[in-house]
């Protein structure tokens, strides 16, 4: 079991600021735990009259902007002031895996050597938001993303020691490599490593498998101890995590990669894909979720520590517009807070909390997607009501 303090009946909280975007191409949610903790702090906290202790953890997301390995980044954005793109390759020390031009700076545009010839055409009809040529910034991201990462792990770490509840904010999905390993190293036992990740996405790709090679589609191929051999780790030697794949439960899914497929069947991950799971009833929800629940549990009767993680883009569209990747036939609020409230029931404690990707940031979204203030708010208000739930449910 965990081994730092624990006390079911004390309310203090600790909050990880994890603000992070390198794990795919769209800029912005690095931003997003300066939007969304003050509302937590409004809208959750300061409306209970019970005593409540927050402690903040800061150091991941202020030092990002401080890493050694940015400095190219930053000298070539200065050059190229009005270069609202740049091209950027990102290299593994071993071989160019997951190549690609990512924008660095609030855009509509697609990169230079994009395929779409009608951006192509208008940014070569507007010299404002022309290309510079030359503008490559070469930056090791899978170092860069493993840095950042080690620096999330060791504030998560220290928050889970020292307070009853850890929520981490993102940041994009690729943080929960750090807040799990940070959560984690508090256990003796990798059999109690329990993590329920509800996404759209199993996040379950090497570099070998990745359609893309964002990294933010691979946090938790990073954690599986079966995963120990798959594909590279530049930049993750240092983690120990070793999630077994009978403590791991998907809920959610509905865009699974065809290798995140293959590994989910070889390895009998339990997951509940939302297709099916959006035709059920109530009590045929409650049942569905129960069941594998009691399979997670095993023979085990004590209170289990778990880390849930909860991406934003596993809800219908409507309800979180400002996110990378939206997918249709996403669940509900009421679906999320119904397995709160069975992982309480079934005797689970969660004692960490990632909310990720929400993207802020309307103006960094690409051409085809119209995305407002608006919808800004209400994503990160259903965010907000999902920390709140989890508060609720166990303080």
């Amino acid at each position: 079991m965990i081994l730092s303090r624990h006390l079911l009946s004390t309310n203090r909280i600790g909050i990880v600021w994890a603000g992070h975007s390198w794990g795919q191409p769209l800029r912005g949610t690095e931003v997003a735990p300066e939007k969304v903790i003050p509302r937590l702090k409004e809208t959750i906290f300061k409306k209970y009259n019970r005593s409540i202790e927050i402690n903040e953890y800061k150091n991941a997301h202020n030092r990002i902007r401080t890493l050694e390995q940015l400095s190219p980044y930053k000298e070539e954005l200065s050059e190229h002031k009005k270069t609202k793109l740049l091209n950027f390759v990102c290299r593994n020390n071993e071989k160019s895996y997951y190549e690609k031009s990512i924008s660095l700076n609030s855009s509509n545009e697609e990169p230079e050597n994009s395929d779409n010839s009608e951006n192509s055409e208008k940014s070569n009809k507007d010299p404002e938001n022309s290309i510079t040529t030359n503008s490559t910034v070469n930056l090791n991201l899978p170092l860069f993303n493993g840095k950042f990462s080690q620096l999330v792990a060791d504030d998560v770490e220290k928050s889970c020691q020292e307070n009853d509840l850890t929520f981490i904010i993102g940041g994009d999905h690729s943080i929960t490599v750090g807040s799990c390993e940070g959560h984690f190293r508090n256990y003796k036992n990798n059999d109690d490593q329990i993590l329920v990740f509800i996404d759209a996405h199993a996040d379950l790709n090497t570099d070998k498998t990745s359609p893309s090679g964002n990294m933010h589609g691979m946090p938790v191929a990073f954690l599986l101890n079966e995963f120990k051999t798959e594909g590279s780790k530049t930049g993750l030697e240092w983690t120990n995590s070793n999630l077994k794949a009978k403590n791991l439960f998907y809920i959610g899914l509905r865009c699974v990669d065809p290798g995140e497929e293959v590994a989910l069947k070889k390895f009998d991950v339990k997951r509940i894909y939302a297709n099916d799971f959006i035709k059920m009833t109530l009590s045929e929800k409650r049942d569905c979720v129960d069941d594998l629940l009691d399979k997670l549990r095993g023979d085990k009767t004590e209170i289990l520590p778990i880390h849930l993680s909860f991406c934003i883009d596993s809800l219908e569209p409507h309800l979180a517009p400002a996110t990378g990747t939206v997918e249709p036939n996403g669940l509900s609020l009421k679906d999320v807070f119904m397995v709160i409230d069975r992982l309480k029931s079934k005797r689970f404690k969660i004692r960490c909390l990632d909310l990720v990707e929400i993207n802020p940031v309307p103006e960094n979204y690409p051409l085809d997607r119209s995305v407002t203030e608006k919808d800004v708010e209400t994503t990160i208000g259903s965010g907000v009501q999902v920390v709140e739930k989890v508060f609720n449910t166990y303080l």
